[in-house]
């Protein structure tokens, strides 16, 4: 739900949370096959399915176009309120206006909601997410960490217009990111899919108000989805292996880490625009031609853009 700063591109979005993806127009993912059969396309024998938690069939439904396309399942959008404001995200602020569900919020004395820098100044007066009679001078936050906000997908002012689309949209990349403060650099690409896979296989977080732990301490969390993988972790990793092994390097995604919570040492979050043309279901599109993006195009233009964070981090 960002905002392209560089003239000629636009972002749009088709969901904030969940992909889910196929390769080409009738694949179909692997544990939604009702019969399954030997694969003709990858010498690859069994592997174990992570939903039915049976050994069976690599399915790959040839021919397909080798792409991999992506729909979001999800009616709507489900965020953390803390941090979210005009400022940090107006298309999320424009899209929570009506028909919304707040939980864990502050509520201020006219009967709306409010938390942690949704603005510059604090109200004088609110009632915290506890219950209690809240201050700018009181010692806990007014919200909870991990207040939620959740609204219809419908409402966002930059929805893709393919959003609802049953064949999905062309995936060109693919992100991986932690919450590192600093080692890791901001942004780089991996060699190639297996190379992306072990990149995600090895991310170190910080522990946030969303998952269990002291947050701020680090923690090895593969492809940041330790709180929300509901099966076995090798598994995990062993699919993303399968899945790139019914592919070429040249229709798969490109993969890239980016660390957009690193600080210099004065502690000044380092926000970049290049992060801008590359995030989670958003589509990266040029004018010109109307397409779903060109990655080593959008890859100069990261390069670009991120000469003077670069310059400020030196600089601190």
């Amino acid at each position: 739900m960002m905002n392209p700063t560089l003239p000629g591109w636009k972002i749009e979005t088709v969901g904030d949370d969940i992909a889910w993806m196929r390769f080409g127009k009738g694949a179909l993912p692997l544990h939604h096959r009702p019969t399954p059969r030997p694969c003709t396309c990858v010498p690859l024998s069994h592997t174990s399915c992570p939903v039915l938690r049976v050994s069976c069939r690599v399915v790959c439904c040839c021919p397909t176009d080798g792409r991999l396309y992506a729909i979001n399942p999800e009616n709507g959008f489900f965020g953390v309120a803390p941090g979210t404001s005009m400022s940090s995200n107006p298309n999320a602020m424009a899209t929570t206006v009506k028909n919304a569900l707040f939980t864990n919020c502050a509520l201020t004395d006219d009967n709306d909601v409010w938390w942690e820098s949704m603005t510059d100044k604090p109200p004088a007066h609110l009632i915290s997410w506890k219950g209690k009679d809240w201050t700018p001078e009181s010692k806990e936050p007014a919200a909870h960490p991990n207040a939620r906000f959740t609204t219809p997908a419908d409402q966002c002012p930059v929805l893709d217009s393919k959003w609802e689309d049953p064949q999905g949209v062309p995936i060109s990349a693919i992100l991986f990111g932690g919450r590192r403060r600093t080692v890791v650099p901001l942004v780089y690409q991996a060699f190639d899919w297996e190379h992306g896979t072990y990149i995600g296989s090895s991310i170190g977080s910080e522990v946030t108000a969303a998952a269990e732990g002291k947050r701020g301490e680090m923690r090895h969390d593969p492809f940041a989805m330790l709180p929300f993988c509901g099966y076995n972790m090798a598994d995990y990793m062993q699919h993303w292996l399968n899945v790139g092994a019914r592919s070429s390097a040249d229709k798969l995604p490109k993969i890239f880490f980016v660390n957009w919570f690193r600080r210099c040492v004065r502690r000044i979050s380092l926000s970049l625009s290049c992060f801008l043309y590359l995030g989670g279901l958003g589509r990266m599109a040029d004018d010109d031609d109307g397409g779903d993006g060109d990655v080593r195009r959008t890859g100069e233009l990261m390069a670009r853009s991120c000469g003077p964070a670069t310059a400020r981090t030196r600089a601190c």
